[in-house]
């Protein structure tokens, strides 16, 4: 008569092994013991490559190599355990298949799919690299084409992996129709705002109002576009800070794009000057500050904007305290027009502390009438 030891608790479905109590209870002891030393040596190989300087992704890499083998040789040691053979339980596993329709499925052809898109995405990126470093630079094309034909390369190569993995799968495109079905009734209902991204983002990318490079302002948001993709576009600002926006935000709200069609903006600087100052004296030391900052544009050049003007003084309204002026210049860089306008305020200061002209400040003149006069007043 068996014991309860020798007693058959279940049995594999894959290999049809017969499983007893104590098999079991060797083999997740073993396990056990197993991840416990990985997770040791893992700790102690961490702290010994640290001592010959082997850092980052190079220190990852050894660290998660040592790890598969180890546990790979724990395994087998403890497949023994159980009387299977490791090859051969190996070789089943890879070929049990799932029936789908009118394909087999198997885990061989899952991994053979998943290869075939590590290589194309390996692949693409090569590729990418070699276009921009070595192929591209050449003919000089500008920056957003650069980056639309990379990504075009990339899409290219990346659904063609796609389809070679699914073929090697046994998959066909008529497997998807019910799935593709369910797809669209879930972009119909929540969805919605991924779609709306989508459709945006290619409206970006062909239509082309806002271009890698250009200097923007989407709210309060100003810096400059560094890429355009399917669902988002991420705007660098001053601070190095990466801002990601919406591609349906771009498209539906107002957008100030400082650069569209070339980098010259014109910038103004208002000032006003006390009652009794010499207008003219203040609008020639005007003149000369925007005519001395080496980054503003003097005189209208052939190669730019035919909207460049020399720098204006414009003499606005006679304030409540005030002689307000109006200083127009242009500059050749839109993204340095902070910069410069902290350096014409500096400017401007010096320039008029130079010439005695005096920058006023808002006074109100208050009368303290008395009590008496009051009724004096309303009695008469």
């Amino acid at each position: 008569m068996d014991t309860f030891f020798d007693l058959t608790i279940f049995q594999t479905p894959i290999t049809g092994l017969n499983i007893t109590p104590v098999q079991l209870l060797v083999f997740v002891s073993a396990i056990i013991w197993v991840f416990f030393i990985t997770r040791l040596l893992h700790r102690s190989g961490q702290r010994i490559l640290a001592r010959f300087h082997v850092e980052g992704r190079m220190l990852h890499l050894l660290l998660l190599s040592s790890s598969a083998i180890i546990v790979g040789i724990g395994l087998i040691l403890s497949l023994s355990v159980l009387d299977v053979a490791a090859p051969l339980l190996v070789k089943q596993i890879l070929y049990f298949s799932i029936p789908i329709g009118q394909t087999e499925l198997s885990l061989v052809k899952i991994l053979w799919s998943l290869v075939v898109m590590l290589v194309a995405s390996i692949g693409s990126k090569y590729l990418r690299t070699i276009l921009r470093n070595q192929l591209l630079p050449p003919f000089d094309l500008p920056r957003n084409a650069e980056f639309l034909l990379l990504r075009f390369v990339h899409v290219c190569i990346f659904g063609l992996g796609i389809l070679i993995a699914l073929n090697v799968a046994g998959l066909s495109l008529t497997n998807f129709t019910t799935i593709l079905g369910g797809l669209s009734i879930g972009i119909g209902f929540g969805l919605q705002n991924i779609a709306s991204n989508l459709i945006s983002g290619l409206i970006l990318i062909f239509e082309r109002p806002v271009r890698i490079g250009d200097t923007i302002t989407v709210g309060d948001t100003f810096g400059m576009v560094n890429a355009i993709n399917l669902r988002s576009t991420h705007i660098t600002t001053n601070d190095n800070i990466d801002i990601i926006v919406p591609n349906s935000q771009l498209v539906s709200e107002p957008i100030t794009n400082w650069t569209h069609r070339d980098e010259q903006v014109r910038i103004k600087v208002e000032v006003g000057v006390a009652y009794g100052s010499d207008t003219t004296q203040v609008k020639n030391a005007l003149t000369e500050v925007a005519k001395e900052h080496p980054r503003t544009i003097n005189q209208p050049e052939p190669h730019l904007s035919p909207l460049v003007k020399a720098p204006e003084i414009h003499f606005i309204r006679f304030g409540d305290s005030s002689l307000d002026f109006l200083l127009y210049v242009w500059i050749y860089d839109a993204r340095e027009r902070y910069p410069i306008l902290s350096d014409l305020h500096f400017m401007i200061d010096q320039k008029f502390r130079t010439r005695n002209i005096e920058i006023p400040f808002p006074q109100r003149e208050v009368r303290l009438v008395s009590p008496n006069a009051v009724k004096d007043s309303i009695a008469n």
